[in-house]
C-alpha cells in the first residue's frame, strides 16, 4: 500500500474548523489510504470538537432548565389549583353551615316542645309512678315497719284492754300481801272466786234500806284492790268480838290477814246475804282497810270488777304470782 506525503502535495482543503476534508471524488483505493496529520492540525481538530460539544451541552442545559421551569410552573399551577379547590371546599362548608344554621332553631324548638310534653306527661302521672324505684323501696320498708309497729301496738292495746291490764297499789290496806306502789298484772277475762284478790271500780256503793232493798250511794270514786270474800247468794257474818269472818256459817281461815276483823264500820247489820250480781270484799290489813264494812264501799256490782290480780311485776325483786 502506498504512503502519500501530505506536505509535498498541494495543500488540502480545510474546513472552517481546521478539519481536513477528504476528496469527495476519491477513488476506492484512496478511501483506504491513511492520512497523516501533523500535531498542529490535531490540536485544532480537538478545539473544534470542544467548540462543537459546548453548544450541545448548552442546548441540553437549556432543555433541562426549560423542563425545570415547566415543572415549577406545573407545581405552581397545581398549588394554585389545590388552593382553588380548598377555597371551593371552604366555600361549600360555609354554604353548608349557612344552610344548616337556620335548621338548628327548629330543632331547638322541637326539643323544647318535647321537654314540655314530657313535663306535662310527668305531671299527669300518678305520684307513685313519678317516685324513683330506690325511693319507693325505702318508702315501702318504712311503711312496712310502721305497719308492723301499728299492728303490734294495736295488738298490745287489745290485749291490755280485754285480756290484761296493769294496776298500781296505793296505800297499805292490803298489807302484808301487797305494798304501796306495787305494780300488778291483772287478768281481765278471769272469773274471780272467793279468796282471790281483785281490782274494782268503786264508783257506787250499795247498801240495804230499812225494808231490805238495795240502795245506791256514792262510792270512793276510784279503783280499789281488795280480797273477794263472798259472791251472790252467799251469807256473810262477822263476829267482831272474836274477829272471825264466817261465810255460809263456816269460819274463814285467813293466814293472809295482818290483824283480826274487829272493826265494824256500820254498813250492815250481820249476817247479810249477798244479792245476785254483787260481791263482798275485805282488805288484808283489817285494822285500817276501808272495804265492804264501810258504807262508802259496801256491796259492789260484779260488772265493776276490773280483773283478777295475777302477777306482781314490780318491784322486780318481789316479782311473783299473787294468790
Amino acid at each position: 500500500m502506498a504512503i502519500r506525503n501530505t506536505e509535498q502535495d498541494a495543500a488540502p482543503e480545510r474546513s472552517a474548523t481546521g478539519e481536513v476534508l477528504a476528496n469527495e471524488a476519491a477513488t476506492p483505493a484512496e478511501e483506504t489510504a491513511i492520512t497523516v496529520v501533523n500535531p498542529a492540525s490535531a490540536e485544532e481538530s480537538a478545539a473544534a470538537e470542544a467548540v462543537t460539544v459546548a453548544p450541545e451541552q448548552e442546548q441540553r442545559e437549556d432543555q433541562t432548565n426549560s423542563t425545570n421551569d415547566t415543572d415549577s410552573a406545573s407545581d405552581t399551577d397545581s398549588t394554585v389549583v389545590k388552593d382553588s379547590v380548598n377555597d371551593t371546599d371552604t366555600a361549600e362548608v360555609s354554604v353548608q353551615e349557612a344552610e344548616e344554621a337556620p335548621s338548628e332553631a327548629p330543632v331547638e324548638a322541637e326539643q323544647a316542645a318535647d321537654a314540655a310534653d314530657a313535663t306535662e306527661k310527668t305531671a299527669k302521672q300518678p305520684i307513685g309512678e313519678r317516685i324513683p324505684a330506690a325511693v319507693k323501696d325505702t318508702l315501702f320498708d318504712v311503711l312496712d315497719t310502721c305497719e308492723s309497729v301499728v299492728i303490734a301496738m294495736f295488738t298490745v292495746l287489745l290485749i291490755f284492754t280485754y285480756l290484761f291490764s296493769v294496776a298500781v297499789v296505793e296505800g297499805d290496806s292490803m298489807l302484808p300481801t301487797l305494798h304501796d306502789a306495787d305494780r300488778l298484772l291483772l287478768m281481765n277475762f278471769a272469773d274471780p272466786e272467793p279468796g282471790d284478790i281483785v281490782v274494782l271500780n268503786s264508783e257506787y256503793a250499795y247498801t240495804f234500806d230499812e225494808n231490805g232493798a238495795l240502795q245506791s250511794g256514792s262510792g270512793l270514786g276510784k279503783r280499789i284492790v281488795k280480797r273477794l270474800i263472798a259472791t251472790e247468794n252467799q251469807t256473810v257474818d262477822i263476829d267482831f268480838a272474836a274477829g272471825i269472818v264466817y261465810v255460809d256459817g263456816i269460819p274463814l281461815s285467813e293466814p293472809y290477814t295482818s290483824t283480826l276483823t274487829t272493826r265494824d264500820e256500820g254498813a250492815f247489820t250481820y249476817p247479810i246475804t249477798v244479792p245476785a250480781g254483787y260481791v263482798f270484799v275485805l282488805g288484808d290489813n283489817r285494822s285500817i282497810s276501808k272495804d265492804s264494812r264501810h258504807p262508802d264501799v259496801a256491796l259492789i256490782p260484779e260488772e265493776d270488777i276490773v280483773g283478777k290480780v295475777w302477777l306482781r311485776v314490780y318491784p322486780f325483786d318481789d316479782f311473783m304470782a299473787v294468790n
